[in-house]
């Protein structure tokens, strides 16, 4: 049988954890303004994801279970709006502790939690930092040739204060997953990817036993290697025609991966645009893979012809093995951020764009996470072909 990189790495990882005993927890909760109804948990422990329910009962309800390290979870209704969002909706942390959350029927904004030290410790962060990080990103969000040198100097002002808040949290919680957490983000505020793996490095043993610290540490090292000026990380794909892929075969030609997802509305919305530089700049010796991070085929396939875009190459983020193990796990939209080239060139939300060199090299990355946009993207490919013809 064939093993996929994703599917390797996930392995290796959950095999690393076998030791860690499942330790028990206990949600809970009370509900004001509905007596009756169903209440649901999600949350992924160590890349598996889970969802319980539990039944309203005179407003009130309870979750217990197991898990094996602290986790990222939400408690939401499960209804929608009329415009598709969901109706009541909130995250936190869960620790495998005695936990109580108090909710506001139809608004689960406010919720208080109690009991979960993990949980405490993101609160804190968040209250440290929320009104640096808007500040920052009001900043941030302009183009530096508009900003004045005030502004030039209150950006690196809030960029440096970020990061101090983040590396002192991190050595008075060496033991906490919110430490981990506050070291990777340092590279929004232009923190080297070195310098964080180094910070990673010296928190607690325990710490770096548990799969939410070594997914962390894993991301880093993509990030490392899909930078600009790194050799773009190779991979092998079945074509949506079953026609193999290898992106080393364009070599001499450059390359646009563009990430998507048939669900992706802003993805969607972008797809002429991208049809557009197809247009422009393929008999000039562009290529473009349409990369989706769709789990399901037949919505992978009807998107495609929906939006008419036969012409390019259209693979999946996913391995055929990948897809055939969501087939009978997990065949939601969350399963789509687990795929294989998504974390191969750490990509956070979609659209996204990479662009690739005729050397292979990564010479753009182009995405909110990035702090890039569409806009400039174009400016690089009219640069680049405009040399070219010259």
């Amino acid at each position: 049988m064939k093993v996929s990189l994703f599917t390797f790495i996930t392995l290796v990882i959950a095999h690393s954890l076998q030791a860690q005993p499942l330790k028990k927890y206990s949600l809970s909760g009370e509900i004001k303004g509905e007596d009756t109804g169903t209440i649901y948990l999600k949350y992924f422990d160590a890349g598996i994801r889970n969802v319980e329910a539990a039944r309203i009962q005179h407003g009130q309800f309870q979750f217990n279970g197991f898990i094996s390290e602290p986790v990222l979870a939400s408690i939401t209704d499960n209804k929608q709006t009329i415009d598709g969002r969901q109706n009541a909706y909130k995250g936190f942390y869960m620790d495998p502790a005695t936990m109580k959350i108090t909710l506001v029927a139809n608004d689960f904004k406010n919720a208080k939690l109690t009991g979960s030290k993990t949980n405490d410790d993101w609160l804190l962060l968040s209250e440290k930092t929320d009104e640096l990080y808007s500040r920052f990103y009001l900043l941030k969000n302009k183009s530096t040739e508009n900003l004045s040198e005030k502004q030039k100097d209150s950006l690196n002002f809030y960029s440096k204060k970020i990061a101090d808040i983040h590396i002192n949290f991190s050595k008075e919680n060496p033991r906490s997953i919110i430490a981990a957490k506050a070291i990777s983000d340092l590279n929004i505020v232009e923190i080297s990817n070195d310098s964080i793996l180094h910070l990673l490095d010296n928190l607690d043993t325990t710490l770096k036993k548990t799969y939410s610290f070594q997914t962390l540490k894993q991301n880093i090292r993509y990030a490392i290697n899909s930078g600009i000026n790194h050799a773009a990380p190779d991979f092998i794909r079945q074509d949506v025609n079953s026609k193999l892929l290898r992106l080393s075969d364009f070599k001499g030609k450059y390359v646009l991966l563009d990430f998507w997802a048939s669900w992706c509305v802003p993805c969607r919305k972008q797809t002429p645009h991208i049809k557009n530089i197809y247009k422009q700049y393929h008999s000039k010796g562009l290529e473009i893979i349409v990369v989706s991070c769709d789990a399901k085929y037949d919505a992978w396939h009807k998107a495609i012809k929906q939006d008419s875009i036969q012409s390019f190459h259209n693979i999946l983020a996913f391995t055929n093995s990948d897809m055939e193990f969501l087939k009978t796990h997990d065949n939601s939209m969350e399963a789509s951020f687990k795929g294989e080239l998504r974390k191969l060139y750490n990509l956070m939300p979609i659209p996204a764009q990479i662009l690739i060199d005729k050397d292979g090299i990564i010479i753009g990355r182009y995405s909110l996470y990035d702090n890039t946009t569409v806009e400039d993207m174009d400016k690089k490919l009219s640069e680049i072909f405009s040399i070219d013809k010259e």
